[in-house]
């Protein structure tokens, strides 16, 4: 999930990140 996360980063918006961040968290 990590890999795939970071991967997300590169091609999402700063807002996304706290998005995933979250979702993280939660996980």
């Amino acid at each position: 999930m990590t890999i795939f996360h970071c991967h997300i980063l590169e091609h999402e918006d700063i807002g996304m990140m706290g998005m995933w961040d979250i979702m993280d968290m939660q996980m």
